[in-house]
């Protein structure tokens, strides 16, 4: 029997589902959704995608509301209340994606007297400071999302951290906020007996960025006594600098590009070693996804990974220094049974703490709360 409750997903302002399926990313942002269809008795999702959009339908149960004139993404924000008034009036609850874009779905809340749950899987605003500092981009966010944090009936944030950063930087009593964090779909990302483990392989999964420290990253490979090499897979602005820094220092570093969804586990269980050493995370993804697979992960110490890994039992922890990482991987390449143990408990903890299923009945239950479906 399903649920009865009727949900329009808000997708971030400017990403389109052509967008995930072009990154990659479609089968694995989608996987919820479909998860969903089959328990909602209605479940449509808003798009700034326009025509395209209709053929990455994740399921025949979805109704897929579309941007068919092309509109710009920022006007399409506001317009899409109207234009998708009769599907809006239908729905009992909206969700966002992002904080991104959040700001039609509270929109349409207030026009329609629905509710809304706005969701984060990282702090927009917070993300634009720590990057650039007190700029103006940085108080449009802020403002953008102290208005979306207000006028929602329900957030959900992926981090305890991150409640309490909403509490305290934006007033939001604890009581509205829910901690639900990312998911892993174990049906993709497990381990693959028939994929051999690559020994020294160092395999980072993610946008090729300044946030993402890979310029320490392959300073600390560089560093280190083990053999190692890199498989990068994704794309992003400092590829060729990266690729420039990885020759100057005599380390193999292959880059792949982005990679479609499901090659990603074939990939992540050939590793060594996941590396994840960025400057911060919100709730990385591929960290669980990584720890799913059964492959011993490295993080920096920084906020959304320190709440991850527990230093010396599920993964280990570095500064974002190149001789710490250095002196951690070579730590890691010595001793077998410890990445065999650090495996098996990154395991468990992603799979019982992130498993798709849990957090899928763990939203339906939320939605039948807010709703007052029974």
């Amino acid at each position: 029997m399903r649920v009865p409750v009727k949900l329009v997903f808000f997708m971030s302002r400017a990403t389109s589902l052509a967008r995930w399926h072009e990154r990659g990313m479609w089968p694995r942002e989608t996987a919820i959704y479909r998860h969903l269809s089959q328990q909602l008795i209605g479940l449509s999702i808003l798009t700034p995608g326009d025509k395209r959009d209709q053929h990455f339908n994740p399921s025949e149960n979805i109704t897929i509301l579309n941007n068919p004139r092309r509109t710009s993404a920022n006007i399409y924000s506001l317009t899409a209340l109207w234009r998708h008034r009769h599907a809006l009036r239908r729905a009992d609850l909206y969700k966002t994606n992002q904080m991104d874009g959040a700001w039609t779905a509270v929109l349409a809340g207030l026009v329609y007297r629905k509710p809304v749950i706005v969701r984060a899987g990282y702090l927009w605003a917070k993300y634009e400071l720590d990057l650039n500092g007190d700029s103006v981009r940085y108080r449009i966010y802020r403002a953008l999302s102290a208005f979306s944090f207000r006028y929602a009936t329900h957030i959900f944030l992926t981090t305890a951290q991150m409640k309490t950063e909403v509490v305290k930087s934006y007033g939001i009593p604890a009581k509205k906020i829910t901690i639900m964090p990312n998911y892993v779909d174990t049906t993709m990302f497990r381990s693959l007996p028939g994929v051999a483990t690559v020994p020294g392989r160092i395999v980072f999964v993610g946008r090729l960025n300044d946030v993402k420290n890979l310029d320490l990253l392959i300073e600390g490979m560089a560093q280190a006594r083990s053999d190692l090499h890199g498989v990068f897979a994704g794309s992003g602005e400092l590829k060729p600098e990266l690729k420039a820094l990885a020759q100057r220092r005599g380390i193999d570093v292959e880059f792949l590009g982005n990679q479609p969804n499901d090659k990603l586990p074939e990939i992540v269980n050939s590793a060594s070693v996941f590396a994840l050493v960025s400057k911060f995370e919100g709730h990385p993804k591929v960290l669980i996804e990584a720890m799913a697979c059964k492959v011993p992960v490295l993080g920096s110490r920084v906020p959304g990974i320190k709440e991850i890994i527990n230093d010396g039992e599920n993964g280990r922890l570095c500064e974002p220094d190149p001789a710490d990482i250095a002196k951690i991987l070579d730590e890691m390449m010595a001793d077998s049974s410890q990445r065999e143990m650090l495996a098996q408990n990154g395991y468990l903890y992603s799979t019982d703490a992130f498993g798709l299923n849990h957090l899928v009945q763990s939203e339906i239950e939320r939605y039948v709360q807010l709703t007052n479906k029974l």
